[in-house]
């Protein structure tokens, strides 16, 4: 949704506070969640507040500043690729020895 689309979707739910308000708390919930995939923690905590703010009974939030703060609110070594799911991880290389061990079943 473009910005432009955004104000006029938020101007018709005017008379609507409720639908309003669960807009806003997407809206924040939905900015923090891109900040936090791009490593932008402080961003994410920030917009996470606002959203926690509008709807305290959301608990995945509890959860999610929780992982923040246990990361000193800076993302891991290697969190660019983290969230990466249209490449395939390849594994790392097995080193088998000489001989595969071959096991019989007995019947």
């Amino acid at each position: 949704m473009y910005h432009e689309d955004h104000d006029f979707y938020c101007c018709s739910l005017r008379g609507d506070q409720d639908n309003a308000k669960e807009t806003d708390f997407q809206s924040y919930f939905s900015n923090g969640m891109i900040s936090y995939i791009d490593g932008d923690f402080d961003g994410a905590f920030m917009a996470w507040e606002i959203a926690h703010g509008i709807n305290k009974e959301y608990k995945p939030l509890a959860a999610l500043f929780n992982r923040i703060k246990r990361c000193n609110n800076t993302a891991p070594e290697g969190w660019e690729n983290a969230w990466d799911w249209d490449v395939r991880v390849e594994p790392p290389e097995m080193e088998y020895g000489d001989e595969v061990p071959y096991v019989e079943e007995n019947d």
